[in-house]
């Protein structure tokens, strides 16, 4: 699927779901950003919601990328399997991070390897977190490139939405993450 053909279905899937998909992507946004806004502990208590938000995120974006029947309360599912989703976002920080020292590409690379961590995660809950982000590099082998390029294609969309003051974001930010949903479907699917 070309990042196009991926564009066009996050549009459809969306139809009908833009407020539901807004919320979540703004409250996951929203609730970290105001904790860092309180130095030291909120970076703390911003890396501790990281994981279950994150974790809650994807579980509504999957289910929508799917059509399948999801409630805003979905997005907190995350703090049920608190431990293992907060394991799981440390790690991909820690990672992400060392390789940043390198250069801020090979961060990226990084942050692409691990990108398919909790849509994994939720269809395999008793996983190790560890494991998850391996099954995360594993599947993203060869195919980072693509994500980048999806995720690239979006760019003007992100610069139009700042020259509207935020306003064009409600409709670009659930793009993109149901966007990222339907790759790992795609992903699934190849085997």
């Amino acid at each position: 699927m070309t990042a196009q053909d991926n564009r066009l279905k996050a549009r459809e899937l969306l139809i009908g779901n833009y407020g539901l998909g807004f919320g979540v992507v703004f409250l996951g946004i929203l609730i970290p950003s105001l904790c860092n806004s309180i130095p030291v502990l909120g970076t703390i208590a911003s890396l501790i919601l990281g994981g279950p938000l994150a974790y809650g995120m994807a579980s509504v974006f999957i289910k929508l990328s799917r059509k399948e029947p999801v409630r805003f309360e979905e997005m907190f599912i995350g703090f049920n399997l608190f431990g293992k989703t907060l394991a799981a976002y440390l790690m991909m920080v820690l990672y992400v991070v060392l390789w940043s020292l390198l250069l801020i590409i090979p961060g990226i690379i990084a942050a692409l390897g691990y990108s398919m961590t909790f849509y994994i995660m939720l269809e395999n809950p008793d996983m190790p977190p560890a494991e998850a982000l391996r099954k995360s590099k594993a599947m993203m082998m060869g195919h980072k490139g693509r994500l980048f390029s999806l995720y690239f294609s979006y760019i003007g969309w992100i610069l139009l939405s700042f020259l509207t003051l935020g306003i064009l974001f409600i409709w670009v930010l659930p793009r993109i993450y149901i966007s990222g949903a339907i790759f790992y479907n795609e992903l699934k699917a190849r085997g």
